[in-house]
């Protein structure tokens, strides 16, 4: 912790007080959507940490790469990933998870015996530390700039690397960032390595805490749509 930064257990004490106030006040939107979409018993359960037997019978006791995606676009950078890691870890079991509905049913074709695609959990702390019991990855990959304090911090305790993958950062990113340097950096913090397009972003996250060591510059990933 600098001067410039809070305590990394204030920032948590804050974030578990705020997260289930808006949790609260956006379950009717929710509930709503997964109405008119379908799937919304699955929905829920996954996100509150529960799956059925089949999903468990996937993944459970086999160590798999948990890849946490969560719009579209995402997830096909996602995929792309997966394809790049498929050269090199063909037998690797990997956990795709995504937030949206639309995501859903992107990474839902791709499902294979060594892909398995769930809903991404609420990030309070009990249900985080549950779905990392259940799933037990060997690596929590993170893509792009999505970071989920409570589970980012619950894996790092159960000895989890987590990675940070293609870690774009816009100018007006980077801005909103600096206005809660205090806040985030400390979260940024126990990233263990990130990977960024371009080597200006080097010296943007290493300003909000990422310490520099740990980014490696491997150029932009790019996905198609089609593909």
């Amino acid at each position: 912790m600098t001067r410039d930064t809070m305590p990394r257990p204030l920032i948590y004490l804050l974030y578990n007080f705020l997260l289930p106030v808006a949790l609260v006040l956006g379950l009717p939107s929710f509930l709503i959507k997964g109405l008119r979409r379908g799937g919304l018993a699955r929905h829920f359960f996954q996100r509150l940490g529960f799956f059925s037997s089949e999903t468990l019978s996937r993944f459970r006791g086999r160590k798999p790469l948990w890849i946490h995606a969560v719009s579209v676009g995402e997830v096909f950078l996602a995929l792309k990933l997966i394809e790049a890691l498929r050269e090199t870890s063909p037998e690797r079991p990997i956990v795709l998870s995504t937030t949206t509905t639309t995501g859903y049913r992107v990474a839902a074709e791709k499902e294979s015996d060594l892909l398995t695609v769930i809903h991404n959990p609420v990030d309070l702390p009990w249900i985080s530390w549950q779905v990392l019991r259940t799933i037990d990855p060997c690596a929590l990959l993170l893509v792009e700039a999505e970071i989920w304090p409570n589970l980012v911090a619950l894996a790092k305790r159960r000895g989890i690397p987590v990675l940070l993958a293609n870690a774009r950062l816009s100018p007006r990113s980077e801005r909103r960032y600096r206005k809660a340097r205090a806040f985030v950096a400390p979260v940024f913090s126990l990233l263990d390595g990130v990977t960024v397009p371009f080597g200006e972003d080097v010296t943007r996250w290493s300003g909000l805490g990422i310490d520099p060591e740990t980014i490696l510059v491997t150029g932009s990933v790019k996905f198609d749509q089609a593909g």
